[in-house]
């Protein structure tokens, strides 16, 4: 990647290695950053973030305000995780994969073995209180996501339902079904119908163009009119 970044002019080679080093120190070794071997934690996917976006800083030639900015941005790590939607549930059934994964071979005799880190374990869940906590970790990623969602609807805690839909279609924007919730989410509320009527055309789009989509599409403009 390094020789070929000489020889056109819109490659560029990052050092990543040393620009972690550069942060990290000898603690690139542990689990400071990565959740295991091989994959970076919350943490280490935030230095990788900044370690890039200063790369591009220089690439496209931004002034001193942008950098500032940029600077900003990054000083503040809930800001950050927040622009990614790191919502506490996700990292919660990261860390359960993770552990499912490193019990069984290949990975139980890794070289450098996975050394579970409680805390980034514990601060999901005491974000989400252990009464969902308990309530989710039994179940498989599609299920926790609704009992969640579902749990914060019921108790009229309508902005975390709504990071939790925002979440699901940040992460998935190709899928017609995320855009179909958040619609029919939106749909709860007056002042909404609007962002509704969006989220649905995208669901009916990314359908292929769904009958029962676009009826429900129909029924939502019929309302609002």
């Amino acid at each position: 990647a390094k020789s070929k970044s000489g020889a056109f002019s819109n490659f560029y080679y990052i050092p990543l290695r040393k620009r972690i080093t550069g942060v990290c120190g000898d603690s690139i070794f542990g689990n400071s950053i990565f959740i295991d071997h091989v994959h970076f934690n919350q943490e280490g996917h935030r230095i990788l973030a900044e370690i890039i976006t200063n790369e591009l800083l220089d690439v496209l030639n931004l002034d001193d305000k942008d950098a500032n900015l940029v600077g900003e941005f990054f000083s503040d790590s809930d800001a950050v995780f927040q622009s990614v939607y790191s919502m506490p549930l996700f990292r919660l059934y990261a860390h359960r994969v993770i552990q499912g994964l490193t019990s069984d071979l290949p990975f139980s005799e890794m070289i450098f073995p996975y050394k579970f880190d409680p805390t980034e374990f514990s601060n999901a869940v005491n974000a989400l209180g252990m009464e969902l906590t308990k309530m989710v970790l039994p179940l498989d990623k599609g299920e926790s996501f609704r009992h969640t969602v579902f749990y914060y609807i019921d108790r009229e805690n309508y902005p975390m339902a709504h990071q939790y839909f925002l979440a699901d279609e940040f992460s998935f924007p190709g899928s017609y079904q995320r855009h179909l919730n958040l619609a029919k989410f939106y749909r709860m509320f007056e002042d909404f119908i609007e962002e509704s009527e969006k989220a649905y055309m995208k669901a009916f789009l990314l359908s292929e163009k769904n009958p029962e989509i676009y009826s429900e599409v129909l029924d939502l403009s019929l309302i609002h009119i």
